[in-house]
C-alpha cells in the first residue's frame, strides 16, 4: 500500500468514510461538566433517540475540486447509499477519471453489487 500510494500524484488520491449518528450523539451537547465539582448539571433531551442520520463524506488535495465532499442522510449507511454518493460524485465532478479512492473495508463499500464501481 505505502509503496503503491508513495508512487502516485498527491492529487489523485480522495479518502472516504461514513459514520452513522444516533440522536443520542446529535442532541444535549449543551451539557457542560463543572470544571471544580465535576457534577453534570440534568437537561432535557429529545427521547426518540431512534432518529438516525448518517453521513458519508470524501476528501482529497485537488485544485480541479473541492476539498471536501459529503452527504448527509437520513437512516443507516448501507451499500446502495454509499453507491449513491459516488456516483454524485463522480456526476459532479468530483472524481475524475484516474482518480484513487482510499477506503477501509467496511462491507458496504463492497456490498450489494458495489464491487462494480472499481470501473
Amino acid at each position: 500500500y505505502i509503496k503503491t500510494i508513495a508512487m502516485m500524484d498527491r492529487s489523485r488520491i480522495k479518502f472516504g468514510d461514513e459514520k452513522h449518528l444516533k440522536g443520542a450523539e446529535l442532541y444535549c451537547r449543551k451539557t457542560r461538566r463543572n470544571i471544580l465539582t465535576g457534577e453534570v448539571p440534568p437537561i432535557l433531551t429529545t427521547p426518540d433517540f431512534r432518529n438516525t442520520y448518517s453521513i458519508i463524506g470524501f476528501c482529497g488535495i485537488d485544485v480541479r475540486t473541492t476539498p471536501v465532499r459529503y452527504g448527509i442522510m437520513e437512516g443507516i449507511n448501507d451499500a446502495q447509499s454509499f453507491a449513491m454518493q459516488v456516483q454524485l460524485g463522480v456526476l459532479t465532478g468530483y472524481f475524475q477519471p484516474g482518480d484513487v479512492i482510499v477506503l477501509d473495508r467496511a462491507a458496504i463499500h463492497t456490498g450489494g453489487g458495489n464491487e462494480t464501481l472499481e470501473d
